[in-house]
C-alpha cells in the first residue's frame, strides 16, 4: 500500500469471506475508519483494529441512509482528519458500486486514494452456479448491465436493448430482479429468442445461494412464483445450459458439500468455514463401536461441557441418559429427544450403565464413579481428570458405514476437531454409495481390491481451477492463497508470475503446461489428461490460471472433461485481468 494513501476503495467480493483479496484484508486491518455498505459481508468488520470507527452507509432501493454526496463528503472529512479510511464495498468498487464517483470526489479534493479490486458479484455468482460466462462453443463475449435505472431515468433509456439482444453474447444483469419483466420484454422485443436460457442467482457464494434456471419468456413468472430473494444476479445466454453439467457449489444440501475450508495465512483472520460450522462437535471413544452402539450411556452434568457432549451424542443417534442437579437454558432444545432427569446423583443411579461420562466438575461425583469402577466393569470419563479416564473424548466422523475417531489422548480436543474437519473436507458425498456397493459385493464374495482402490482414490481426488487474478500476489483471494499452499500438485502456464509460484510449498510438485501462440508446448488434450492422471492418484490438484477461470480461458473444457471422468472440480473465482488492468471505472 502506498504510504501517502489515506482512502482505500476496497472490493469485498460477493459474500464468501474467502473471496476478499489479501490486500483488501490488510487494508481493513490497518483502518482507522471503515465505511461499509449492505452488500459487504459483516464478518469483515471484525478485522478492523479495536477502536476503529465503523460507519454503515448502506443503501436499499428507495432508501439511502446517506445520499452519495454525503458519503463522498464523509470520506473527505475523515481523511482530512488524518485517518486511514477504508470504503468497503460489495463486489468490485468500480462495477455498479459508484466507486468511480467517490474516486472523482477524492481526486478533486486532493486526497490520495487507492482502488483495491474485488471479485465482481456477476462473475462469481455465475461461477458458483456452474455457469462459465464465456465458452468457445457458446460465446466469447459478455456484457455487464445494471438492472435498475438511475433516478430520473426510470425507463432506462440509456440501455441499447437492440445491441444487447443481437448476437449470442452472455448478458449479466445486476440488481435487476424488480425489473425482470421489463428486461425480458425488451430483449425479446429486440430479437433475443424467448427460449434463451436464463439463470437467476440469489445470495451468491453464501450458504443461502439459490439458483433458478428458466427461459427468457418464463423468467418473470418463475421469479415471482419462486419468491427469489435479493440480492440477485440475472444471467442470460446459452452458457446457462452448462449448469447441469458444471454445478459444484449448490448441487447438494449444505451438509453434503465438500468445500475447501477458507482458512487464511493472514495473521488474525479466520474465514467462515461452512464445513466447520455445520460439523459434529467433539466426542468419540477410543472404543468407538461400544460408544456408538451401546445404549447404556449416562451423562452427568448440565453445564456447557455436558451440553456439547449431549449434542454430539444426539447428532450421531446414540442413546443415552442425562442426570443433573441443574441445567443451562440451552438444554431445552433436547426436549423430547433426550432422557433428562434433574436430581442429585447417588450410587444407585450408576448401576444400569456401563459407560458413564462425568461433566459435573464435582469431586464427590468423581468419587462415586471410582467406587463403582472397583465393583464392576464400567468405562468412565471424568472430564476434569484425564489420567483416570478409560476413554477420551475426541472428534467423531460418522458417515454411515464409515466411522473415524480422532483421539488426542486427552491432550487437546481442539486439535482433534481441526484434524477431523480436514479429514471431513476430503470425504466426497458419494463415498457412502461406494461403501454400500462394496458391502453388497462382499456378501457375494465379489471383491476386487485393485478396482476398489482405484475407485476410492478417484472419489477422494479433487481438482481446483484457481483464478490468480491479474498477477499481483496481493490480489489473490484468501481462498486462492490458502488453496495453493495445500495442494499436492500445481499445474501452471506462462501467465502465472514467479511471485505467485513463490507461495507454492517446496513439497508440492509443480508442472509447467504452458502454450505459445506459435508453438503449443502442451495441447489442451494433454493438459486434461495430466490433470486426470494426477487426480486418479487421489491427489489434490490445482490448475492455476490468470484472471478468472471461467472468463476467456479453456478451464470450462478442463472442468467438463474431468467431471465426465467422475472427478470433483471446484472453481475458485479470481479478479478478471481485463477489469483490473487500468482501474478505470467499468460503470459510472
Amino acid at each position: 500500500m502506498k504510504s501517502e494513501t489515506q482512502v482505500y476503495l476496497v472490493g469485498a467480493g460477493p459474500g464468501d469471506t474467502g473471496l476478499i483479496t489479501v490486500k483488501g484484508l490488510r487494508c481493513l486491518q490497518q483502518a482507522d475508519v471503515v465505511l461499509y455498505d449492505k452488500l459487504a459481508n459483516p464478518e469483515f468488520l471484525k478485522e478492523a483494529p479495536e477502536g476503529a470507527e465503523l460507519i454503515y452507509v448502506g443503501k436499499v432501493k428507495g432508501h439511502h441512509l446517506l445520499p452519495q454526496e454525503q458519503i463522498n463528503e464523509l470520506l473527505e472529512e475523515k481523511a482530512c482528519a488524518g485517518c486511514i479510511v477504508v470504503r468497503l464495498k460489495g463486489g468490485d468498487p468500480y462495477i455498479f458500486g459508484r466507486g468511480g464517483e467517490e474516486a472523482q470526489h477524492l481526486e478533486q479534493a486532493g486526497i490520495p486514494f487507492e482502488v483495491v479490486p474485488g471479485i465482481t458479484a456477476g462473475f462469481a455468482a455465475a461461477a458458483y452456479a456452474g455457469i462459465p460466462v464465456t465458452h468457445r462453443d457458446c460465446t466469447t463475449s459478455v456484457s455487464l448491465i445494471t438492472g435498475h435505472a438511475k433516478p430520473g431515468n426510470e425507463e432506462q433509456t440509456d440501455i441499447n436493448w437492440k445491441a444487447l439482444a443481437s448476437g449470442n453474447g452472455t448478458l449479466v444483469f445486476y440488481m435487476g430482479l424488480s425489473n425482470i419483466a421489463t428486461i425480458c420484454q425488451e430483449l425479446i422485443y429486440n430479437g433475443r429468442a424467448a427460449n434463451t436460457p436464463v439463470a437467476i442467482i440469489s445470495c451468491a457464494t453464501t450458504e443461502q445461494q439459490q439458483t433458478l434456471t428458466t427461459t427468457l419468456g418464463e423468467a418473470p413468472q418463475q421469479a415471482e412464483q419462486n419468491k427469489i430473494p435479493t440480492p440477485s444476479v440475472i444471467v442470460v445466454g446459452e452458457v446457462v445450459a452448462l449448469r447441469d453439467q458444471l454445478r459444484w457449489f449448490d448441487s447438494e444440501p449444505l451438509s453434503g458439500r465438500n468445500s475447501l475450508p477458507s482458512n487464511t495465512p493472514i495473521q488474525g483472520f479466520e474465514c467462515s468455514d461452512n464445513i466447520a460450522k455445520h460439523g459434529v462437535e467433539n466426542t468419540a471413544s477410543k472404543s468407538l463401536p461400544v460408544l456408538l452402539k451401546n445404549p447404556c450411556i449416562l451423562l452427568l452434568g448440565g453445564g456447557e461441557v455436558a451440553y456439547r457432549k449431549a449434542k454430539v451424542l444426539l447428532d450421531n443417534q446414540i442413546e443415552f441418559k442425562i442426570l443433573t442437579q441443574s441445567i443451562l437454558p440451552t438444554f431445552k432444545e433436547f426436549a423430547g429427544k433426550a432422557n433428562l432427569t434433574i436430581k442429585q446423583v447417588h450410587a444407585a443411579d450408576l448401576k444400569p450403565f456401563n459407560i458413564i461420562v462425568d461433566a459435573t466438575g464435582n469431586p464427590a461425583v468423581a468419587k462415586l464413579l471410582f467406587a463403582e469402577k472397583q465393583q464392576r466393569f464400567v468405562l468412565i470419563n471424568i472430564v476434569d481428570i484425564p489420567e483416570h479416564c478409560d476413554f477420551y473424548f475426541s472428534s467423531l466422523l460418522n458417515y454411515g458405514r464409515l466411522k473415524i475417531a480422532v483421539s488426542t489422548d486427552g491432550a487437546s480436543p481442539t486439535v482433534g476437531q481441526v484434524v477431523r474437519d480436514k479429514i471431513k473436507a476430503m470425504i466426497p458425498d458419494n463415498l457412502a454409495d461406494l461403501l454400500e456397493e462394496k458391502a453388497a459385493g462382499r456378501s457375494r464374495g465379489a471383491i476386487d481390491a485393485k478396482v476398489t482402490r482405484e475407485q476410492t482414490l478417484t472419489l477422494l481426488a479433487q481438482v481446483y481451477l484457481i483464478g490468480c487474478g491479474p498477477g499481483d500476489v496481493n490480489l489473490l483471494t484468501l481462498q486462492a492463497y490458502t488453496c495453493i499452499q495445500k495442494m499436492d500438485v500445481v499445474l501452471y502456464d506462462d501467465l502465472i508470475p514467479q511471485q505467485i509460484l513463490d507461495i507454492v510449498p517446496a513439497s508440492t510438485q509443480q508442472v509447467y503446461v504452458g502454450k505459445h501462440k506459435e508453438v503449443h508446448g502442451w495441447k489442451q488434450d494433454d493438459i486434461n489428461q495430466t490433470l486426470l492422471d494426477y487426480a486418479r492418484q487421489g491427489l489434490q490438484v490445482a490448475r492455476l490460471k490468470s484472471g478468472d477461470p471461467y472468463i476467456s480461458g479453456r478451464d470450462t473444457e478442463e472442468a467438463e472433461f474431468l467431471i465426465k471422468q467422475g472427478i470433483r472440480v471446484q472453481v475458485l473465482s479470481g479478479i478478471s485481468s481485463a477489469l483490473s488492468a487500468s482501474r478505470l471505472p467499468v460503470s459510472h
